[in-house]
Order: C-alpha cells, then structure tokens, then sequence
C-alpha cells in the first residue's frame, strides 16, 4: 500500500504541475507552421533561439513546457528557485557558462537562455552517455548532468511529449 501511495502522491503532483503550466496558453502550437521563415530557421513567434545541438523545435518545446515561452521571471519550484523561459536554477547558468551579466537576467532572455542550454547540453550530454534527442536533452534539463540516464526524469518526457505539437520532436 505505501508504494502506491507515494506513486499516486507522484502522479497528482505531476498532473498539478502540468495543469498549472498549461492554463493561460493562448498562442497555436499545434503546428510547425509557427515557425517564421528566417535564414537559420531559429525563430519562432518573434522569439530568437541559438543554435547548438538541440533543434529548434526542442527547444521549443521545452520553452513551452517551463513557461509557456514567456520571461516569467523566477520560482520556487521543487525546492529549487527556477528562472526564465526554461527555468534554469543558477547551477545550471554556473555550468553554461555563466552568461550574460547575471543569471536572472540571461534566464529573461530567450537567446541567452537558450545558449546557456546549448551550452550545458554540449558539455554533459555526450559526456554522460545520454541521447542526442530532444528526450535526453529534457531528462537532462529536469535531472542534472546525469538525468538522462535516471528512470525518475522519464515522466518529465513524456509530460514534453503531450505539449501541443512536441509529439515525436527530436
């Protein structure tokens, strides 16, 4: 019984958690369509993103997922103060690079942000054997350097998964 307690404490906290980031989504997703047609194809709806190992379309959804890709500015979320259209916590920055002038702001900041996680992606994902997807790029943004490889951050993926057209993104 203790077991399946602490799975459906898991699961209600994680639907809270979807539920809560997915109210106020007034922008279409559901298609590739969105993105504007710019030379290196890293625009989407006026936002800039930096290129690197993760597509456009990850990151994406990822911004999707972490803040409806708005600069949300910073919260507390799973003991952890989270900043930014991807939520990034100052260990994080720290391990990018520490760009910008501060981490709040480059957090604010969708280039910044998104080159701070281009970064973080080349130095760990290779590194700890993780796939060069956008699946293990996710379970390394919710994980740490070695959430690719942890079966706790699979939820986190497939919750990505039902992000209005991040279905079988790469």
């Amino acid at each position: 019984m203790k077991g399946k307690f602490n799975l459906s404490v898991c699961f209600l906290f994680s639907a809270a958690v979807i539920l809560k980031y997915s109210k106020g989504n007034n922008r279409e997703y559901s298609n590739s369509s969105n993105v504007e047609n710019t030379q290196d194809g890293s625009e989407i709806w006026g936002l800039h993103f930096a290129d690197g190992m993760v597509s456009v379309d990850c990151l994406r959804c990822l911004c999707l997922k972490q803040s409806n890709c708005e600069p949300v500015g910073c919260e507390m979320r799973l003991s952890l103060l989270q900043c930014g259209y991807f939520q990034i916590t100052y260990a994080i920055w720290y391990d990018c690079g520490g760009l910008g002038s501060e981490w709040k702001k480059c957090a604010d900041d969708v280039k910044c942000s998104s080159q701070c996680l281009q970064n973080y992606m080349k130095r760990y994902a290779q590194r700890n054997n993780c796939l060069l997807t956008c699946e293990g790029y996710s379970r390394e943004l919710f994980g740490g350097p070695t959430g690719c490889n942890n079966p706790s951050t699979e939820p986190y993926w497939n919750a990505l998964q039902n992000v209005p057209g991040c279905k079988g993104v790469e």
